[in-house]
């Protein structure tokens, strides 16, 4: 289908599956909440051999798009927070569930350790002090 005014344009973004009104509604001519730009050349243009060229955009599909967009991140939002919590919820569980806690766990490790530490100090000095 060639697009040969705005009018033409303006009705075929809002045919299915591009509109978001179905078919049957039709944009007039011009579109009551359309917006016109500059022309995109940047620079000033021979009006006497070339038309100006204009962009129109509508903005209720634009209102529309950002208040989807914004309720999106609001529900996205919303979504991250319950699940972020349950995991929380599971985390609390688990550590009172534990026979032993969290803290005393480290501390025990913590002996282990050091002791493992000194029992090897201990042996590297008795065969280094063995072979002199």
């Amino acid at each position: 289908m060639p697009l040969t005014s705005k009018l033409d344009l303006a009705n075929w973004l809002y045919m299915p599956p591009f509109g978001i009104f179905g078919a049957s509604h039709r944009c007039p001519e011009p579109c009551r909440d359309a917006v016109w730009l500059p022309p995109l050349d940047g620079g000033i243009m021979n009006r006497q051999h070339q038309p100006q060229r204009t962009i129109e955009i509508n903005t209720r599909l634009v209102t529309a798009g950002g208040v989807l967009t914004a309720v999106g991140a609001a529900v996205a939002c919303t979504g991250m927070a319950i699940a972020a919590s349950a995991v929380f919820a599971a985390g609390r569980r688990m550590i009172r569930e534990m026979d032993v806690p969290p803290a005393q766990q480290a501390a025990m490790k913590w002996r282990q350790a050091k002791e493992a530490s000194r029992a090897g100090m201990q042996a590297w000095q008795s065969t280094s002090d063995a072979q002199s």
